[in-house]
């Protein structure tokens, strides 16, 4: 029933990845942390703009002037063949865009919505664990733990980058902050122990 209803599975998936990362061994968190960090890195390499003859007006007009000079047999041949690759190529990007594009980007939302659910479950922990008794406070804090661990451990510049990708911008914008301020936050660490050297 899951793998024909998409719906369920997405609705099941932070509950499942909840249960794993607070229920399961360090390996079982280290799959998650890779399959999170896959599917960023995958989408990026999906949608990284590729760099083709009309990016350079300039260097057409050159082969088209030398093109020109050249027979008339071998510029058909070499026109030939430049057809067949434009074929292709299109072939090939319109394969793209139809299946792995848009599969790439359904799983970076996917991503981003688990990610704010469980960015959603801590804040509403610690606004339970407030009140109470120390010994809840202790078993939300343990809970809460090895979920913020995987949080904290997938780069906010990757996490900008997809966001930018799948065009949520004011996404890649607070991710692209977070990591100016932890490189900002590892340069003053690295200054003061060097000038106290």
């Amino acid at each position: 029933m899951i793998k024909t209803t998409p719906s369920v599975a997405s609705f099941l998936l932070p509950y499942m990845v909840l249960n794993v990362v607070q229920r399961g061994d360090e390996t079982a968190r280290e799959e998650i942390r890779a399959e999170i960090i896959a599917v960023l890195k995958t989408t990026a390499a999906l949608y990284t703009p590729r760099r083709t003859p009309l990016s350079y007006p300039s260097q057409n007009i050159v082969s088209t002037s030398t093109s020109r000079i050249a027979s008339s047999n071998t510029h058909h041949s070499t026109t030939t063949n430049n057809n067949n690759n434009n074929t292709n190529n299109n072939q090939n990007n319109n394969k793209t865009s139809s299946s792995g594009g848009g599969g790439g980007a359904m799983n970076v939302q996917r991503v981003f919505a688990l990610y704010d659910w469980l960015r959603q479950w801590l804040v509403r922990m610690k606004e339970a664990g407030r009140g109470g008794r120390a010994t809840a406070r202790v078993e939300r804090a343990t809970s809460m733990a090895p979920v913020e661990t995987l949080l904290d451990s997938i780069p906010h510049q990757l996490l900008a980058r997809g966001a930018a990708l799948a065009h949520a911008w004011p996404r890649a914008l607070l991710h692209i902050e977070s990591h100016i301020r932890q490189q900002l936050d590892k340069a003053t660490v690295i200054n003061h122990f060097t000038s106290t050297k």
